[in-house]
């Protein structure tokens, strides 16, 4: 009689649980899960969605090698898992430089990127472009990204998470300046 009582006290729970569940999922995208590990422990979005799907995977692209106070483009590509639509939520180490959207399917919040709605997903990828402004001094730096491919359903059910990291370097080549000798052949300094 016992088990049965905890039986039912746990389908109850599994029950509410699963019909409540979606009501805490945003479409629009969310921080603090890009897997770093300065917010919320290096969590990413399976803290939420349930990777019950095909797995997914998180590229990160763009240059590794950076200047103090230049700009980079960089992108995030989500593909495979259920190919549906794509959201991400994209950071720095210690929230250094400046994170931008390139087009209008990212959005700042506080100093992380996050999409404004789920992306469709063509060929199973979908793309997310973004800028990153150095700090005018040198620091090493590492981007996050974590990405969830979704069923389009719109509850944290059938989806797979995955996430990516880049370090970003400091170049310490500076540019050779070319000088001009008196029989006007180049010197290099």
């Amino acid at each position: 009689m016992f088990d049965n009582i905890k039986i039912l006290v746990v389908v109850v729970f599994l029950c509410v649980f699963f019909s409540i569940n979606p009501l805490f999922a945003t479409e629009f995208g969310n921080t603090g899960f890009s897997g770093n590990p300065g917010t919320n422990g290096g969590a990413n979005c399976s803290v939420c969605h349930v990777p019950a799907a095909p797995k997914s995977s998180v590229i990160l692209s763009g240059p590794s090698l950076v200047q103090a106070g230049q700009t980079y483009n960089y992108a995030v590509t989500v593909q495979g898992g259920p190919g549906i639509a794509a959201g991400v939520n994209i950071s720095t180490s210690g929230a250094i430089g400046l994170l931008s959207p390139i087009v209008s399917d990212l959005s700042l919040i506080g100093r992380e990127l996050t999409h404004v709605k789920p992306k469709a997903m063509v060929s199973n990828q979908a793309v997310f472009r973004f800028r990153w402004t150095a700090p005018t001094y040198n620091k090493t730096v590492i981007l996050f990204a974590a990405g969830n491919s979704t069923d389009g359903k719109h509850n944290l059910l059938g989806d797979n998470t995955s996430s990516a990291s880049l370090l970003l370097k400091w170049s310490t080549v500076q540019p050779r300046r070319c000088l001009l000798s008196q029989n006007r052949l180049p010197l290099l300094h």
